[in-house]
């Protein structure tokens, strides 16, 4: 059986509503432990992760692990949330014996999204 499942997708598909801690600086571990060399993406920038509830194509995910080159987060207004620029990349991933799934996703790049007005507001 399969330890995980990766979904490449388009970044504008993700959409996210960062769930309280800022980014932080992401290692590269290795044999089980953390090293202090820094995860970079195919084009050598620094990586940084946080949480945040989100959505996949309308679906929602619960509350994910985003990794990105995004130091900081964009300043989101009321209704606002972020979305992915660039490629995506999700990973579900089978934690504890298959009981508990993690899922992650990569973005190339962040941005803030507008609240969408309806009915011609």
């Amino acid at each position: 059986m399969a330890n995980s499942i990766t979904i490449p997708a388009p970044a504008d598909s993700v959409l996210l509503v960062p769930a309280g801690n800022a980014p932080r600086a992401q290692f590269v571990y290795a044999d089980g432990k953390r090293t202090d060399v820094p995860r970079t993406n195919p084009q050598g920038q620094p990586l940084y992760g946080f949480d945040a509830l989100a959505q996949f194509d309308g679906l929602d995910l619960g509350t994910v692990r985003v990794v990105s080159p995004a130091e900081t987060l964009p300043a989101l207004g009321f209704g606002s949330v972020l979305h992915g620029v660039g490629s995506a990349v999700l990973t579900v991933a089978n934690q504890r014996d298959a009981f508990d799934l993690r899922i992650t996703v990569v973005l190339d790049g962040i941005e803030a999204q507008a609240p969408s007005r309806k009915g011609g507001e």
